[in-house]
């Protein structure tokens, strides 16, 4: 059984934070869209809303026993004692829950080391305002006073006059269109963060996948490339083919998803060209006999259950094809069956900046993921003579 340290991957792949990463980069759009709707419709479910006037009444301490210091924590346990708010309520009905009635509709502020108290009403109609400012006024004038000479004498300075405008006259205000942003991006990640936890998708560069090491990262090109234009060298093979080598294989069988038949397709023929180009030194290829030449058939299947692996030695190696981004669940229903000392994995990433190793363009094989003819689906690495045997 060979372990993980023997394969030539980066030690930082599959952490949280490059699968975010992976996310990220993957369904940027989502993000984007949450950006988008939430720069539109925070906005515009702002420019929805009533206007709000406030109008406000000025209530003063003409004299006053206690220290200013203290006045507006008194003021405030008495405006906040519910008499208040039973009179607004009263004179123009519940709007809501009675106890949102302060501050929704009238609040009060009492600034540190004053005298003056402003007792503000708020609503979508500027004359009414005026009145619950009014009303909220009298009332916490009588309540101030309840308790005696003991604290002070206050009356209404002045009462409320009608607002001119609107107190936000640009009801989509730059500061919804920043909240709206924020709030869509925070959506929009989320969004993926969900995708993550549940799809649990393949990321490169991972030590481990499935329980199983990974022998490298491949590029494939998204352009289906013809039989007689495209190149079987393609970035990565070389390191997937030396790593796959340092088990000294016999038979290599190269398994993907059936739904990705043409990327395992491609892969069979790049794994082939490298380990075609691989030095014959150690044991990287595995004589056949004493004195003819090397081989070792590199056989493509589309299933884990195929007959021809019942008869497969202690030297072979399942190379199971991961496409990046495909679920951990679909990943496993490949390699259950297999155990570390018996299969590695190869992890596969479209990209269009894919290219060949090489200049090269050679005549790609007719190979057939099916397994119905030999010379379609089995190709042999063969034709090292004996003047270059392995070392």
């Amino acid at each position: 059984m060979n372990s993980t340290s023997s394969y030539d991957v980066e030690p930082d792949g599959g952490t949280p934070l490059s699968t975010m990463a992976w996310g990220l980069k993957h369904f940027w759009w989502l993000v984007a869209l949450g950006v988008l709707g939430g720069a539109l419709v925070v906005p515009w479910y702002k420019y929805q809303q009533p206007s709000q006037f406030d109008a406000t009444s000025l209530v003063v301490a003409s004299k006053l026993q206690i220290s200013t210091t203290v006045l507006p924590r008194y003021a405030t346990s008495v405006f906040d004692n519910g008499k208040v708010a039973d009179a607004v309520v009263e004179d123009f009905g519940a709007r809501g829950d009675l106890e949102d009635v302060v501050p929704r509709e009238v609040s009060m502020v009492a600034a540190q080391d004053s005298i003056v108290m402003q007792v503000i009403g708020h609503s979508s109609d500027p004359d009414e305002a005026v009145s619950i400012a009014d009303v909220a006024a009298a009332t916490f004038v009588e309540e101030l006073n309840s308790p005696g000479d003991g604290v002070g004498t206050f009356e209404v300075q002045s009462r409320a006059s009608a607002p001119v405008e609107a107190t936000e006259p640009f009801k989509a205000a730059p500061y919804s269109l920043v909240v709206g942003t924020i709030g869509g991006f925070i959506l929009g990640v989320g969004i993926v963060l969900l995708i993550l936890v549940v799809r649990r998708p393949v990321v490169a560069r991972s030590r481990q996948l499935a329980g199983l090491p990974v022998a490298g990262l491949l590029l494939l090109p998204r352009r289906r490339l013809g039989r007689r234009r495209g190149t079987n060298r393609l970035v990565g093979a070389t390191t997937v083919a030396r790593n796959v080598l340092k088990r000294s294989p016999d038979v290599i069988y190269v398994l993907g998803p059936v739904r990705q038949a043409s990327s395992t397709q491609m892969v069979t023929w790049a794994l082939r060209d490298a380990i075609g180009r691989a030095p014959t030194k150690g044991a990287l290829i595995r004589r056949i006999d004493g004195s003819g030449p090397l081989a070792m058939p590199i056989i493509q299947i589309d299933s884990p259950d195929d007959s021809r692996l019942l008869e497969m030695s202690a030297d072979t190696v399942i190379l199971v094809v991961a496409h990046e981004g495909m679920s951990h669940t679909d990943l496993c229903s490949l390699t259950d069956p297999f155990e570390e000392s018996q299969a590695t994995v190869v992890v596969v990433r479209r990209t269009f900046r894919a290219g060949p190793e090489t200049n090269d363009v050679v005549d790609l094989p007719d190979v057939d993921s099916k397994g119905t003819s030999i010379s379609r689906t089995e190709t042999t690495v063969a034709g090292l003579s004996r003047a270059n045997p392995a070392e």
